[in-house]
Protein backbone atom coordinates (compact mmCIF):
# COMPACT_ATOMS: atom_id res chain seq x y z
CA UNK A 1 0.00 0.00 0.00
CA UNK A 2 2.58 2.40 0.93
CA UNK A 3 4.35 1.14 -2.32
CA UNK A 4 1.44 2.09 -4.07
CA UNK A 5 1.48 5.82 -2.68
CA UNK A 6 4.92 6.47 -3.65
CA UNK A 7 4.89 5.07 -7.02
CA UNK A 8 1.68 7.74 -7.41
CA UNK A 9 3.72 10.65 -5.61
CA UNK A 10 6.92 10.04 -8.12
CA UNK A 11 4.99 10.20 -11.30
CA UNK A 12 3.13 13.14 -10.35
CA UNK A 13 6.07 15.14 -9.39
CA UNK A 14 7.47 13.96 -12.59
CA UNK A 15 4.41 14.82 -14.68
CA UNK A 16 5.05 18.83 -13.39
CA UNK A 17 8.63 18.82 -14.03
CA UNK A 18 7.93 17.76 -17.60
CA UNK A 19 5.04 20.16 -17.82
CA UNK A 20 7.09 22.77 -16.73
CA UNK A 21 9.69 21.99 -19.33
CA UNK A 22 7.16 22.65 -22.05
CA UNK A 23 5.57 25.65 -20.83
CA UNK A 24 6.11 28.61 -23.74
CA UNK A 25 8.66 31.81 -22.68
CA UNK A 26 8.92 35.11 -24.22
CA UNK A 27 12.49 35.26 -25.13
CA UNK A 28 14.75 38.30 -23.38
CA UNK A 29 16.59 38.94 -26.45
CA UNK A 30 18.73 42.02 -25.77
CA UNK A 31 19.85 44.86 -27.61
CA UNK A 32 18.93 45.28 -31.39
CA UNK A 33 21.76 45.16 -33.75
CA UNK A 34 23.16 48.31 -35.15
CA UNK A 35 26.60 47.25 -35.39
CA UNK A 36 27.81 47.05 -39.21
CA UNK A 37 29.64 44.22 -41.12
CA UNK A 38 33.22 44.44 -40.23
CA UNK A 39 36.15 43.41 -42.91
CA UNK A 40 38.64 40.67 -41.50
CA UNK A 41 40.66 40.42 -44.59
CA UNK A 42 41.55 41.62 -47.85
CA UNK A 43 43.06 39.64 -51.02
CA UNK A 44 44.28 41.30 -52.46
CA UNK A 45 45.33 43.92 -49.36
CA UNK A 46 43.48 47.61 -49.69
CA UNK A 47 45.62 49.70 -51.74
CA UNK A 48 47.89 47.50 -53.33
CA UNK A 49 49.87 48.87 -56.00
CA UNK A 50 51.37 46.93 -59.17
CA UNK A 51 48.15 45.06 -58.89
CA UNK A 52 47.66 41.91 -61.15
CA UNK A 53 44.68 40.19 -59.56
CA UNK A 54 41.75 39.01 -61.56
CA UNK A 55 40.08 38.27 -58.28
CA UNK A 56 39.66 40.13 -55.00
CA UNK A 57 37.70 38.17 -51.77
CA UNK A 58 36.80 40.43 -48.87
CA UNK A 59 35.97 38.14 -45.53
CA UNK A 60 33.62 39.53 -42.88
CA UNK A 61 33.10 38.70 -39.61
CA UNK A 62 29.12 37.81 -40.24
CA UNK A 63 26.81 36.60 -43.25
CA UNK A 64 26.28 39.93 -45.90
CA UNK A 65 24.46 40.35 -48.45
CA UNK A 66 24.07 43.43 -51.21
CA UNK A 67 21.18 45.53 -51.06
CA UNK A 68 21.04 47.70 -54.24
CA UNK A 69 24.23 47.08 -55.39
CA UNK A 70 23.42 48.80 -58.86
CA UNK A 71 22.74 52.01 -57.55
CA UNK A 72 25.63 52.11 -54.96
CA UNK A 73 28.65 50.71 -56.81
CA UNK A 74 30.75 53.33 -58.62
CA UNK A 75 33.84 52.35 -60.24
CA UNK A 76 36.44 54.64 -60.93
CA UNK A 77 37.35 54.87 -64.05
CA UNK A 78 34.13 52.91 -65.50
CA UNK A 79 34.57 49.47 -66.51
CA UNK A 80 33.74 48.10 -70.17
CA UNK A 81 32.62 45.43 -68.55
CA UNK A 82 30.27 44.88 -65.41
CA UNK A 83 32.34 43.31 -62.25
CA UNK A 84 31.27 39.71 -61.16
CA UNK A 85 30.40 39.91 -57.87
CA UNK A 86 29.07 36.75 -55.63
CA UNK A 87 28.31 36.70 -52.16
CA UNK A 88 29.12 33.07 -50.21
CA UNK A 89 28.18 32.98 -46.64
CA UNK A 90 30.85 35.71 -44.84
CA UNK A 91 33.07 36.16 -48.43
CA UNK A 92 32.46 38.40 -51.17
CA UNK A 93 34.32 37.41 -54.30
CA UNK A 94 34.83 40.32 -57.06
CA UNK A 95 36.26 38.75 -60.48
CA UNK A 96 37.27 41.46 -63.05
CA UNK A 97 36.70 40.90 -66.58
CA UNK A 98 38.57 44.17 -68.32
CA UNK A 99 42.08 44.62 -69.09
CA UNK A 100 42.76 47.23 -66.24
CA UNK A 101 44.89 50.64 -68.13
CA UNK A 102 48.48 50.56 -66.63
CA UNK A 103 49.92 52.93 -64.18
CA UNK A 104 45.99 53.92 -63.15
CA UNK A 105 44.79 53.87 -59.73
CA UNK A 106 41.28 52.29 -59.72
CA UNK A 107 38.59 52.94 -57.07
CA UNK A 108 35.59 50.16 -56.08
CA UNK A 109 32.87 52.55 -53.88
CA UNK A 110 30.24 50.19 -52.96
CA UNK A 111 28.54 52.52 -50.98
CA UNK A 112 26.08 51.57 -48.58
CA UNK A 113 25.30 48.12 -50.70
CA UNK A 114 27.11 45.79 -48.15
CA UNK A 115 24.99 45.02 -45.33
CA UNK A 116 24.72 42.22 -42.35
CA UNK A 117 21.89 39.31 -43.54
CA UNK A 118 20.13 39.61 -40.09
CA UNK A 119 19.68 43.42 -39.39
CA UNK A 120 20.35 45.31 -42.83
CA UNK A 121 23.14 47.64 -41.11
CA UNK A 122 25.01 48.83 -44.13
CA UNK A 123 29.43 49.09 -43.86
CA UNK A 124 29.09 52.76 -44.75
CA UNK A 125 30.86 53.88 -47.80
CA UNK A 126 32.82 51.09 -48.29
CA UNK A 127 35.52 51.25 -50.91
CA UNK A 128 38.24 49.08 -52.48
CA UNK A 129 41.48 50.98 -53.91
CA UNK A 130 44.23 49.44 -56.25
CA UNK A 131 46.75 50.84 -58.61
CA UNK A 132 47.97 48.69 -61.65
CA UNK A 133 51.43 51.12 -61.19
CA UNK A 134 53.62 51.88 -58.12
CA UNK A 135 52.36 54.23 -56.40
CA UNK A 136 47.97 55.12 -55.26
CA UNK A 137 47.15 58.56 -56.25
CA UNK A 138 45.86 60.71 -53.81
CA UNK A 139 44.59 63.96 -55.04
CA UNK A 140 40.62 64.79 -54.75
CA UNK A 141 38.36 66.50 -56.52
CA UNK A 142 34.70 67.59 -53.97
CA UNK A 143 31.43 69.88 -54.34
CA UNK A 144 27.96 69.61 -55.03
CA UNK A 145 25.45 69.45 -57.63
CA UNK A 146 22.87 72.18 -57.51
CA UNK A 147 19.61 72.51 -60.11
CA UNK A 148 20.76 75.72 -61.66
CA UNK A 149 16.81 77.21 -62.17
CA UNK A 150 15.38 76.19 -58.56
CA UNK A 151 18.76 75.57 -56.50
CA UNK A 152 17.76 72.51 -54.77
CA UNK A 153 20.48 69.46 -54.64
CA UNK A 154 20.63 66.83 -56.78
CA UNK A 155 20.85 63.08 -55.86
CA UNK A 156 22.72 60.51 -58.05
CA UNK A 157 24.20 62.77 -60.41
CA UNK A 158 27.38 61.32 -62.50
CA UNK A 159 30.32 63.57 -61.87
CA UNK A 160 33.29 62.80 -64.19
CA UNK A 161 37.06 63.84 -65.07
CA UNK A 162 38.32 63.55 -68.47
CA UNK A 163 41.97 63.96 -68.94
CA UNK A 164 41.40 65.30 -72.46
CA UNK A 165 40.03 68.37 -74.03
CA UNK A 166 37.21 67.36 -76.46
CA UNK A 167 34.29 68.43 -76.86
CA UNK A 168 32.75 64.65 -77.84
CA UNK A 169 33.96 63.30 -75.21
CA UNK A 170 31.15 62.98 -72.71
CA UNK A 171 29.22 61.88 -76.12
CA UNK A 172 31.05 58.80 -76.65
CA UNK A 173 33.83 58.06 -74.36
CA UNK A 174 33.97 56.75 -70.68
CA UNK A 175 35.56 58.80 -68.41
CA UNK A 176 38.91 58.79 -66.42
CA UNK A 177 37.57 59.45 -63.01
CA UNK A 178 33.55 59.51 -61.71
CA UNK A 179 31.56 59.90 -58.23
CA UNK A 180 27.92 59.94 -57.61
CA UNK A 181 26.43 62.59 -55.36
CA UNK A 182 24.51 61.87 -52.42
CA UNK A 183 21.45 62.80 -50.85
CA UNK A 184 22.40 66.51 -50.13
CA UNK A 185 24.30 66.51 -54.00
CA UNK A 186 27.60 66.10 -52.95
CA UNK A 187 30.18 64.56 -54.59
CA UNK A 188 33.73 63.46 -54.00
CA UNK A 189 36.36 62.00 -56.58
CA UNK A 190 38.96 60.35 -55.20
CA UNK A 191 42.78 58.87 -55.67
CA UNK A 192 42.82 61.97 -59.21
CA UNK A 193 46.16 61.71 -60.42
CA UNK A 194 47.75 65.32 -60.83
CA UNK A 195 46.69 66.89 -64.27
CA UNK A 196 44.55 69.03 -66.20
CA UNK A 197 40.98 67.47 -66.61
CA UNK A 198 37.54 68.32 -68.58
CA UNK A 199 34.75 68.50 -66.04
CA UNK A 200 30.89 67.11 -67.19
CA UNK A 201 28.18 65.99 -64.88
CA UNK A 202 25.64 63.80 -66.07
CA UNK A 203 21.91 62.17 -64.31
CA UNK A 204 22.37 59.41 -66.50
CA UNK A 205 19.10 58.03 -67.21
CA UNK A 206 20.21 55.04 -69.53
CA UNK A 207 23.39 53.76 -67.29
CA UNK A 208 25.87 54.26 -69.67
CA UNK A 209 27.88 57.10 -68.59
CA UNK A 210 27.10 58.83 -72.37
CA UNK A 211 25.56 62.17 -72.76
CA UNK A 212 22.90 60.33 -75.42
CA UNK A 213 19.67 61.40 -74.23
CA UNK A 214 18.36 64.72 -75.48
CA UNK A 215 16.39 64.69 -71.88
CA UNK A 216 19.35 64.14 -69.34
CA UNK A 217 20.19 67.10 -67.21
CA UNK A 218 23.47 67.75 -67.26
CA UNK A 219 26.36 70.85 -66.12
CA UNK A 220 29.84 71.75 -67.63
CA UNK A 221 32.78 74.21 -66.99
CA UNK A 222 34.21 76.04 -70.08
CA UNK A 223 37.23 75.59 -68.92
CA UNK A 224 39.68 72.93 -68.07
CA UNK A 225 40.26 71.75 -64.10
CA UNK A 226 43.93 72.32 -62.99
CA UNK A 227 44.65 69.71 -60.33
CA UNK A 228 47.72 69.81 -58.16
CA UNK A 229 46.13 69.60 -54.51
CA UNK A 230 42.85 68.90 -53.49
CA UNK A 231 40.09 70.54 -54.72
CA UNK A 232 36.79 71.46 -52.74
CA UNK A 233 33.65 73.02 -53.34
CA UNK A 234 33.83 72.59 -56.80
CA UNK A 235 29.97 72.84 -57.70
CA UNK A 236 27.82 72.54 -61.14
CA UNK A 237 24.65 73.47 -61.93
CA UNK A 238 22.72 71.14 -63.48
CA UNK A 239 20.02 71.68 -66.58
CA UNK A 240 18.39 70.36 -69.07
CA UNK A 241 18.89 71.47 -72.68
CA UNK A 242 16.49 72.95 -74.63
CA UNK A 243 15.40 70.66 -76.98
CA UNK A 244 11.30 71.13 -77.03
CA UNK A 245 9.50 71.29 -80.24
CA UNK A 246 6.06 72.66 -80.51
CA UNK A 247 3.06 70.43 -79.84
CA UNK A 248 -0.67 70.59 -78.58
CA UNK A 249 -0.25 69.71 -74.68
CA UNK A 250 -3.96 69.20 -74.38
CA UNK A 251 -7.67 70.11 -75.64
CA UNK A 252 -10.76 70.96 -73.50
CA UNK A 253 -13.88 70.74 -75.33
CA UNK A 254 -16.82 72.49 -74.07
CA UNK A 255 -20.27 72.67 -75.99
CA UNK A 256 -19.43 75.10 -78.41
CA UNK A 257 -15.88 75.72 -77.78
CA UNK A 258 -13.10 73.96 -78.14
CA UNK A 259 -9.55 75.27 -76.16
CA UNK A 260 -5.93 74.35 -77.45
CA UNK A 261 -3.27 74.17 -74.97
CA UNK A 262 0.44 73.93 -76.19
CA UNK A 263 3.83 73.16 -74.84
CA UNK A 264 5.28 76.50 -75.94
CA UNK A 265 4.14 80.14 -76.85
CA UNK A 266 3.78 80.59 -81.03
CA UNK A 267 4.67 83.43 -82.57
CA UNK A 268 1.85 82.43 -85.21
CA UNK A 269 -0.47 79.74 -85.43
CA UNK A 270 -2.96 78.22 -88.56
CA UNK A 271 -5.81 76.19 -87.65
CA UNK A 272 -7.40 74.46 -90.98
CA UNK A 273 -10.14 72.20 -91.86
CA UNK A 274 -9.16 68.44 -93.09
CA UNK A 275 -12.85 67.55 -93.94
CA UNK A 276 -14.57 71.08 -93.41
CA UNK A 277 -14.43 74.36 -94.35
CA UNK A 278 -13.51 75.89 -91.49
CA UNK A 279 -14.26 79.55 -92.19
CA UNK A 280 -17.88 78.52 -92.62
CA UNK A 281 -18.19 77.03 -89.15
CA UNK A 282 -15.78 79.26 -87.13
CA UNK A 283 -17.16 82.06 -85.21
CA UNK A 284 -14.83 83.26 -83.15
CA UNK A 285 -10.87 82.61 -82.38
CA UNK A 286 -9.12 83.85 -79.84
CA UNK A 287 -5.30 84.08 -79.13
CA UNK A 288 -4.71 83.58 -75.14
CA UNK A 289 -3.08 86.25 -73.61
CA UNK A 290 0.56 84.23 -72.69
CA UNK A 291 0.08 83.24 -76.45
CA UNK A 292 0.14 79.01 -75.41
CA UNK A 293 -3.81 78.40 -76.38
CA UNK A 294 -6.19 78.71 -78.49
CA UNK A 295 -9.77 78.92 -78.34
CA UNK A 296 -11.78 78.38 -81.23
CA UNK A 297 -16.40 78.83 -81.06
CA UNK A 298 -17.97 77.28 -83.63
CA UNK A 299 -21.39 77.81 -84.95
CA UNK A 300 -24.08 75.68 -83.45
CA UNK A 301 -23.97 71.91 -84.11
CA UNK A 302 -25.12 68.66 -82.77
CA UNK A 303 -22.37 66.74 -81.42
CA UNK A 304 -20.30 67.04 -84.77
CA UNK A 305 -16.65 65.84 -85.03
CA UNK A 306 -14.23 67.92 -87.16
CA UNK A 307 -10.62 67.09 -87.88
CA UNK A 308 -8.35 70.13 -87.97
CA UNK A 309 -4.66 70.57 -89.07
CA UNK A 310 -2.88 72.49 -86.50
CA UNK A 311 0.31 74.33 -88.00
CA UNK A 312 2.79 76.82 -86.57
CA UNK A 313 4.90 77.32 -89.68
CA UNK A 314 8.21 76.06 -87.66
CA UNK A 315 7.96 72.09 -86.20
CA UNK A 316 4.38 71.58 -85.75
CA UNK A 317 2.04 70.06 -88.10
CA UNK A 318 -0.43 68.04 -86.34
CA UNK A 319 -4.25 66.80 -86.81
CA UNK A 320 -6.18 66.97 -84.40
CA UNK A 321 -10.50 65.44 -83.84
CA UNK A 322 -12.37 67.53 -82.33
CA UNK A 323 -15.96 67.86 -80.90
CA UNK A 324 -18.39 70.39 -80.97
CA UNK A 325 -22.27 70.12 -79.32
CA UNK A 326 -23.54 74.16 -79.10
CA UNK A 327 -26.91 73.52 -80.64
CA UNK A 328 -29.17 75.06 -78.07
CA UNK A 329 -26.52 76.07 -75.51
CA UNK A 330 -27.92 78.76 -73.24
CA UNK A 331 -25.76 82.13 -72.34
CA UNK A 332 -24.75 81.73 -68.84
CA UNK A 333 -22.48 84.19 -66.64
CA UNK A 334 -20.07 83.29 -63.47
CA UNK A 335 -19.51 85.17 -61.17
CA UNK A 336 -17.79 84.74 -57.24
CA UNK A 337 -19.14 85.66 -54.25
CA UNK A 338 -15.74 87.78 -53.18
CA UNK A 339 -13.54 90.04 -55.20
CA UNK A 340 -10.18 92.02 -54.39
CA UNK A 341 -10.56 95.36 -53.38
CA UNK A 342 -7.86 96.09 -55.65
CA UNK A 343 -9.26 94.89 -58.89
CA UNK A 344 -12.38 95.43 -61.08
CA UNK A 345 -15.54 93.42 -60.57
CA UNK A 346 -14.25 90.12 -62.92
CA UNK A 347 -17.07 88.06 -64.33
CA UNK A 348 -16.90 85.59 -67.35
CA UNK A 349 -19.38 83.97 -69.76
CA UNK A 350 -19.48 80.39 -71.14
CA UNK A 351 -19.36 82.72 -74.66
CA UNK A 352 -17.72 85.35 -76.51
CA UNK A 353 -20.03 88.50 -75.63
CA UNK A 354 -20.97 90.48 -79.34
CA UNK A 355 -23.10 93.39 -77.78
CA UNK A 356 -23.86 94.55 -74.03
CA UNK A 357 -26.50 96.89 -73.33
CA UNK A 358 -25.82 99.19 -69.66
CA UNK A 359 -29.25 99.80 -69.51
CA UNK A 360 -30.27 96.03 -68.09
CA UNK A 361 -27.28 96.11 -65.35
CA UNK A 362 -27.72 97.81 -62.41
CA UNK A 363 -25.06 97.61 -59.37
CA UNK A 364 -26.80 98.92 -56.20
CA UNK A 365 -25.10 99.73 -52.66
CA UNK A 366 -26.72 98.37 -49.31
CA UNK A 367 -28.72 101.59 -48.80
CA UNK A 368 -29.92 100.55 -52.80
CA UNK A 369 -27.96 103.16 -54.21
CA UNK A 370 -27.53 103.02 -58.29
CA UNK A 371 -23.45 103.14 -58.75
CA UNK A 372 -22.34 104.69 -61.55
CA UNK A 373 -19.78 102.11 -63.76
CA UNK A 374 -18.05 101.41 -66.91
CA UNK A 375 -17.38 97.91 -68.48
CA UNK A 376 -14.73 96.11 -70.95
CA UNK A 377 -13.38 92.84 -71.77
CA UNK A 378 -10.32 91.36 -69.99
CA UNK A 379 -8.10 89.17 -72.57
CA UNK A 380 -11.30 87.66 -74.43
CA UNK A 381 -14.91 88.20 -75.03
CA UNK A 382 -15.66 86.24 -72.56
CA UNK A 383 -13.79 87.79 -69.84
CA UNK A 384 -15.27 90.56 -68.76
CA UNK A 385 -15.30 93.53 -65.72
CA UNK A 386 -17.38 96.09 -64.51
CA UNK A 387 -15.36 99.36 -63.03
CA UNK A 388 -17.32 101.31 -60.40
CA UNK A 389 -16.09 103.20 -57.32
CA UNK A 390 -16.27 100.60 -54.38
CA UNK A 391 -15.02 100.71 -51.17
CA UNK A 392 -13.48 97.95 -49.06
CA UNK A 393 -14.72 96.03 -47.14
CA UNK A 394 -18.37 96.45 -48.33
CA UNK A 395 -20.99 94.80 -50.47
CA UNK A 396 -23.18 95.25 -53.46
CA UNK A 397 -26.06 93.91 -55.47
CA UNK A 398 -25.50 93.52 -58.98
CA UNK A 399 -28.60 92.50 -61.36
CA UNK A 400 -28.00 91.83 -65.08
CA UNK A 401 -31.65 91.89 -67.18
CA UNK A 402 -32.34 89.76 -69.62
CA UNK A 403 -31.13 91.44 -72.97
CA UNK A 404 -27.51 92.75 -71.35
CA UNK A 405 -25.21 90.92 -73.13
CA UNK A 406 -26.26 89.39 -76.56
CA UNK A 407 -23.05 86.87 -77.67
CA UNK A 408 -22.18 85.65 -80.87
CA UNK A 409 -24.98 83.20 -81.31
CA UNK A 410 -27.57 85.81 -81.04
CA UNK A 411 -28.86 84.43 -77.27
CA UNK A 412 -29.43 86.91 -74.55
CA UNK A 413 -28.91 86.11 -70.95
CA UNK A 414 -31.50 85.33 -68.20
CA UNK A 415 -32.07 87.17 -65.44
CA UNK A 416 -29.44 86.99 -62.82
CA UNK A 417 -29.40 88.82 -59.07
CA UNK A 418 -25.65 88.14 -57.46
CA UNK A 419 -24.68 89.66 -54.12
CA UNK A 420 -20.80 90.46 -54.05
CA UNK A 421 -18.12 91.81 -51.29
CA UNK A 422 -15.01 93.17 -51.76
CA UNK A 423 -12.39 92.20 -49.20
CA UNK A 424 -10.51 94.83 -47.30
CA UNK A 425 -6.84 95.50 -47.19
CA UNK A 426 -6.58 94.85 -43.76
CA UNK A 427 -6.82 91.26 -44.97
CA UNK A 428 -3.18 90.89 -46.98
CA UNK A 429 0.23 91.76 -46.12
CA UNK A 430 2.90 93.85 -47.76
CA UNK A 431 6.63 93.07 -48.34
CA UNK A 432 9.39 95.63 -49.40
CA UNK A 433 12.58 94.56 -50.70
CA UNK A 434 15.93 96.26 -50.29
CA UNK A 435 18.53 95.21 -52.63
CA UNK A 436 22.02 95.64 -52.80
CA UNK A 437 23.96 94.23 -55.61
CA UNK A 438 27.66 94.25 -57.13
CA UNK A 439 26.35 92.32 -60.17
CA UNK A 440 26.28 94.76 -63.24
CA UNK A 441 24.08 92.33 -65.77
CA UNK A 442 20.44 92.68 -65.73
CA UNK A 443 18.59 90.84 -62.81
CA UNK A 444 14.92 89.40 -62.56
CA UNK A 445 12.93 89.17 -59.14
CA UNK A 446 10.96 86.04 -58.64
CA UNK A 447 8.52 86.24 -55.83
CA UNK A 448 7.76 82.17 -55.04
CA UNK A 449 4.58 80.64 -52.92
CA UNK A 450 5.37 78.04 -50.16
CA UNK A 451 5.57 75.28 -53.05
CA UNK A 452 7.67 76.85 -54.86
CA UNK A 453 5.46 78.67 -58.02
CA UNK A 454 6.48 81.87 -59.07
CA UNK A 455 3.53 84.39 -58.58
CA UNK A 456 5.29 87.38 -58.86
CA UNK A 457 8.22 88.56 -61.54
CA UNK A 458 10.14 92.06 -61.39
CA UNK A 459 13.00 93.65 -63.48
CA UNK A 460 15.36 94.91 -60.67
CA UNK A 461 15.93 98.33 -61.82
CA UNK A 462 15.46 100.12 -58.46
CA UNK A 463 17.03 99.42 -55.05
CA UNK A 464 13.83 98.53 -53.77
CA UNK A 465 10.74 96.69 -55.29
CA UNK A 466 7.60 96.47 -53.28
CA UNK A 467 5.17 93.42 -54.35
CA UNK A 468 1.52 94.58 -52.58
CA UNK A 469 -1.64 92.79 -51.60
CA UNK A 470 -0.17 89.28 -50.86
CA UNK A 471 -2.04 86.73 -48.81
CA UNK A 472 -0.74 85.65 -45.66
CA UNK A 473 1.93 83.06 -45.35
CA UNK A 474 5.88 82.00 -46.63
CA UNK A 475 7.16 82.57 -49.88
CA UNK A 476 10.54 83.01 -51.05
CA UNK A 477 12.51 85.09 -53.47
CA UNK A 478 14.51 84.06 -56.26
CA UNK A 479 17.24 86.66 -58.60
CA UNK A 480 17.72 85.15 -61.86
CA UNK A 481 20.74 86.87 -63.66
CA UNK A 482 19.26 87.52 -66.94
CA UNK A 483 22.21 87.97 -69.23
CA UNK A 484 20.90 88.15 -72.66
CA UNK A 485 17.97 90.53 -70.89
CA UNK A 486 15.06 88.71 -72.40
CA UNK A 487 13.06 88.89 -69.33
CA UNK A 488 13.25 85.18 -68.91
CA UNK A 489 15.47 82.49 -67.79
CA UNK A 490 17.39 80.58 -70.09
CA UNK A 491 19.19 77.11 -69.77
CA UNK A 492 22.34 76.02 -70.85
CA UNK A 493 23.65 74.18 -74.41
CA UNK A 494 26.54 72.03 -74.40
CA UNK A 495 28.02 71.58 -77.95
CA UNK A 496 27.26 75.82 -78.29
CA UNK A 497 29.39 75.95 -74.79
CA UNK A 498 26.58 78.28 -73.52
CA UNK A 499 25.82 77.34 -69.58
CA UNK A 500 22.63 78.53 -68.07
CA UNK A 501 21.87 81.60 -66.16
CA UNK A 502 22.61 82.15 -63.01
CA UNK A 503 20.07 82.45 -60.46
CA UNK A 504 20.03 83.22 -57.28
CA UNK A 505 17.83 81.73 -53.71
CA UNK A 506 17.19 83.25 -50.72
CA UNK A 507 17.81 81.24 -48.29
CA UNK A 508 15.33 82.13 -45.66
CA UNK A 509 11.93 81.91 -45.80
CA UNK A 510 9.93 85.11 -45.37
CA UNK A 511 6.72 85.54 -43.45
CA UNK A 512 4.16 87.71 -44.64
CA UNK A 513 1.07 88.77 -42.13
CA UNK A 514 -2.26 89.59 -42.60
CA UNK A 515 -2.61 94.01 -42.07
CA UNK A 516 1.46 93.85 -42.02
CA UNK A 517 3.82 95.65 -43.89
CA UNK A 518 7.72 93.86 -43.97
CA UNK A 519 10.86 95.35 -45.26
CA UNK A 520 13.99 93.05 -45.42
CA UNK A 521 17.29 93.39 -47.44
CA UNK A 522 18.84 91.25 -49.33
CA UNK A 523 22.22 91.21 -50.26
CA UNK A 524 22.58 90.04 -54.27
CA UNK A 525 25.96 87.95 -54.61
CA UNK A 526 27.31 84.63 -56.35
CA UNK A 527 28.69 81.90 -53.91
CA UNK A 528 30.79 79.91 -54.21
Amino acid sequence: MILLKLETYFAFAIAVVLISCAQVVSPTGGEKDVTPPKVLSLTPENEQTNFKAAEIKISFDEFVKFVRLKEELIVSPPLKYDLQTKIKGKEITIAIKDTLKENTTYVLNFGNSICDIRENNPLPNFSYVFSTGSEIDTLSVSGRIIQAYNSKVEKGVLVMLYDADEDSLPLKELPTYIARTDENGLYKIGNVKAGKYKTFALKDENKNYLFDRKTENIAFDTSMLVVNDNIEKLNFYLFQENHEKQFVKSQKEQTSNVTLNFNLPFDSIQIRGLDTNIEEVLKVKEIGVNKDSVSLWFNEMDNQRMKLIVHDYKTLNDTITVKVDSANKKLKIEMPATHNFFRKLEFTTNTPIKEIDISNIKILQKDSTAMEFSYGFKHNRNQLYLAFNHQQDSNYNISFLPGAFIDFYGKTNDSLRKKVKFNAEKEFGNLTINIHSSIQDDKLLQLLNHKGDVIKMVNIGVESVLFKHLNPGNYRLRCIVDRNKNGAWDTGNYILRQLPEKTILLEEEINVRANWDKEIKWEIEYKE
